[in-house]
């Protein structure tokens, strides 16, 4: 069932909460963020050196697609010895078929660790163990590179990935920048200002989204733990645009960070859920001084955190689920685990009822593709999705029909 969206989008309002703040440095006893950097790996390392330039940066979670495919790294069952390995898949969407490309060792041994891949130009990346690898689009050889810190990037441009360590429970003021080279794996790292970050939760231009808790005092050692946590229950969470290599901040909102009420006896928390053209989506939820549910919103602003205005007032508590076309939010999902789930379409503007998600997550959307589908998951086996891809007009109308890929020969 479909229902229009914008019929049931509320009056715009702006939120003192969200009022955006000129862009401001934190204040720091520290050496500039400039002036730190070091490399590591096969790079020479260096004391002091200029922090490289920073290009588009996009989530390595909204980066798992070349022009006419999607990258996945999962187990495979060695069907001559029983083996469960981690491998790098490619769901090509023209051929329908799904191929295995490298096989980085045994998942049984507990001894193997990878990431999921992402796409940057004309090779697709993988993290394993301490070693980066990278594996041309083209079909060339799968090149290696020492790098332990590309274990946890998160972030990437056309030349470099990053590590941006939150360090709200690591007895540091300053967070640390790790630039991990795409072409040698040599890693530079430099220190920000002061400030605590919780997250990093998307990207725009040269400039990551992250959530920065303010006190009101430092944070105290780890080790003083009932003093930590009054601190923690009186800060605030601002969600923020960070430019990486200055540490430069414009504030987007704010809300408590562990859950203070306000004269009211209410609480706002809000949840990031994606980006979509030149606005920002939250879920905002409103609860009472014993924590039950008063409201729940989707919610959007401008990327500066101006002209916040409610979008839609949901009906249930559930979870929201960001499915993206590229690095654009597309829909929301509404899902509950026990029965059929609901998605609002921000695309076109419409709320679709009774979609089939099953036991097991069996039809849940991954993305929407470039060429104009839903990928989907009919069923794991043995811990590995088994893809699908459907038109989503019949995705959203109900339809189970969809088209599985092909094993094609490795």
């Amino acid at each position: 069932m479909k229902k229009s969206l914008f019929a049931l989008m509320a009056l715009a309002f702006c939120l003192t909460a969200c009022t955006p703040a000129e862009s401001t440095i934190p204040e720091s006893d520290t050496t500039p963020a400039s002036e730190t950097p070091a490399e590591t790996g096969q790079a020479e390392e260096t004391e002091e050196a200029a922090v490289p330039p920073v290009g588009t940066l996009t989530m390595n979670s909204d980066a798992r697609e070349d022009s006419t495919g999607y990258y996945d790294t999962s187990i495979w069952k060695n069907p001559d010895t029983g083996e469960n390995r981690w491998v790098l898949y490619r769901l090509d969407y023209p051929g329908g078929q799904q191929k295995m490309l490298y096989d980085f060792g045994s998942y049984d041994s507990g001894e193997v660790s990878v990431s999921n891949p992402f796409v940057q130009k004309n090779a697709v990346y993988v993290a394993c163990n301490d070693s980066l690898y990278r594996l041309p689009l083209d079909g060339g050889e799968m090149e290696v590179f020492l790098s332990p810190e590309a274990r946890g990037a998160e972030f990437s441009d056309e030349n470099a990935c990053y590590r941006l360590e939150g360090n709200l429970y690591a007895d540091s003021t300053q967070p640390t920048v790790q630039r991990i080279d795409l072409q040698t794996g040599a890693t530079t790292q430099w220190k920000l200002p002061a400030m605590y970050i919780t997250g990093v939760y998307g990207c725009s231009q040269d400039r990551v989204l992250v959530g920065r808790l303010i006190t009101d005092q430092p944070l105290p050692s780890l080790q003083e733990e009932e003093l930590f946590n009054v601190v923690l229950q009186n800060s605030t969470l601002e969600y923020d645009w960070l430019d990486i290599a200055t540490g430069e901040v414009e504030k987007i909102l704010a809300c408590p960070y562990v859950g203070h009420p306000d004269e009211n006896g209410q609480t706002r928390y809000w949840d990031y859920l994606g980006m979509m053209a030149d606005s920002l989506y939250f879920r905002q939820t409103v609860t009472d001084a014993q924590g039950q549910l008063l409201a729940a919103s989707i919610d959007r602003c401008a990327l500066d955190g101006s002209n916040m205005e409610t979008v839609l007032q949901l009906e249930t508590s559930n979870n929201l689920y960001s499915v993206n076309r590229g690095t654009q939010l597309a829909w929301l999902m509404d899902c509950d685990y026990t029965g059929p789930a609901t998605i609002y379409d921000l695309e076109q503007g419409k709320i679709c009822e009774n979609i089939p998600i099953q036991e097991g997550d069996s039809g849940w959307p991954f993305l929407l593709t470039n060429d104009g589908r839903v990928l989907v998951n009919d069923h794991y086996n043995g811990g590995r999705p088994t893809y699908a891809l459907i038109d989503p007009e019949d995705y959203l109308a109900g339809s189970r029909d969809w088209t599985f890929f092909a094993e094609a020969e490795n």
